[in-house]
């Protein structure tokens, strides 16, 4: 219809899905008093709370495997998510409710730890950990240089004392250093055994364009409440 056709072979043809825009304040997420959060663990209270509340009220889905998932920043938010939900699990269990099958939770090209995924980059641009070495051998030596240097000020910065600023800068740097050579490449950073197809505007997939193109329609917009001024991708406004 309208140039769309349903794909018979879609998730919700096996299982019943939902996104969840969170933290509060992102999205179409709000609290009436304008509050936010400022920790995972935070914004982790706020998920358990939610999946309980959906469960309770959507009864007929309870004690139905439910899974957890998150991609890129998603490593970070996805195991903490689970873990509140879990530990939640105990307390509904003392209350007398019925407590959330929790079966598994998955994670696609996730940031778990920057710290520990720091040396990674490296493995993945100029060894054969995966794909053979993408990476020159010129920029590969100047990376493999940096490396300790990063993770001495991460280390520093970010995990045995949190200064803001600081680990802002550390990462930064470092991301600068070990992870922006990569796009001179050419290559798909989802996928680094394939080319960019599409450029990094549409995320190195051509369909890209076409999901955009279906999402940006009016009557898509409308439907979903989106804010006809809205752009997907507006760096611009994350600043």
């Amino acid at each position: 219809m309208n140039g769309t056709s349903v794909h018979p072979e879609s998730w919700n043809e096996a299982s019943n899905i939902f996104f969840v825009d969170q933290p509060i304040g992102v999205g179409f997420s709000w609290a009436e008093g304008g509050e936010t959060v400022s920790t995972t663990e935070e914004a982790a209270k706020d998920m358990a709370a939610f999946v309980f509340i959906f469960f309770e009220h959507f009864s007929k889905f309870k004690a139905r495997p439910f899974h957890m998932a998150g991609e890129s920043y998603g490593g970070r938010y996805v195991p903490v998510f689970a873990a509140e939900v879990y530990d939640q699990n105990i307390k509904l269990i003392d209350a007398g409710l019925t407590p959330i099958n929790l079966t598994s939770v998955m994670i696609g090209n996730g940031i778990t730890d920057f710290y520990h995924q720091l040396t990674s980059v490296f493995d993945m641009q100029c060894t054969f950990a995966s794909v053979p070495p993408i990476m020159d051998i010129a920029t590969c030596v100047k990376m493999k240089q940096i490396i300790p240097r990063c993770q001495k000020w991460v280390k520093e910065s970010c995990l045995d004392h949190f200064d803001e600023i600081d680990c802002g800068a550390a990462m930064g740097f470092c991301a600068g250093q070990l992870e922006a050579p990569f796009w001179s490449t050419g290559m798909n950073p989802y996928d680094i055994s394939t080319e960019c197809d599409g450029g990094s505007e549409n995320l190195c997939y051509p369909v890209t364009r076409f999901i955009r193109a279906y999402l940006d329609r009016p009557d898509v917009r409308s439907m979903l409440g989106v804010d006809p001024s809205f752009i997907a991708t507006d760096h611009d406004m994350l600043k």
